[in-house]
């Protein structure tokens, strides 16, 4: 800031980070767009996307009041239809501040 490289610093509340952990070819090509189809498909807006360079995450900035429905939607796109074994996944929600 002192440099006045940067201007202004703005701070946003309510907000849900989901990062969603798999192999690596889960998170390539068409479960990629499996991912965003299905919030496409139930209205849930995505902030900002991010991916590790391991391709094993893919951390999804969400609206905090999202965060439960996207959950759900992505549980049954890919749990509930067969597309991914559970036993070899693992879900872990970490309360948003």
């Amino acid at each position: 800031l002192r440099l006045g490289i940067i201007r202004d610093i703005f701070v946003e509340d309510n907000l849900a980070l989901m990062a969603i952990v798999g192999k690596p070819h889960h998170l390539q090509n068409g479960n990629l767009s499996r991912i965003f189809e299905t919030f496409t498909r139930h209205h849930i807006p995505t902030r900002s996307v991010a991916s590790g360079t391991s391709n094993h995450s893919l951390s999804v900035l969400l609206n905090r009041t999202d965060l439960d429905r996207a959950m759900k939607a992505l549980h049954a796109a890919y749990f509930q239809s067969g597309a991914v074994k559970p036993a070899t996944n693992h879900v872990t929600m970490l309360d948003a501040y």
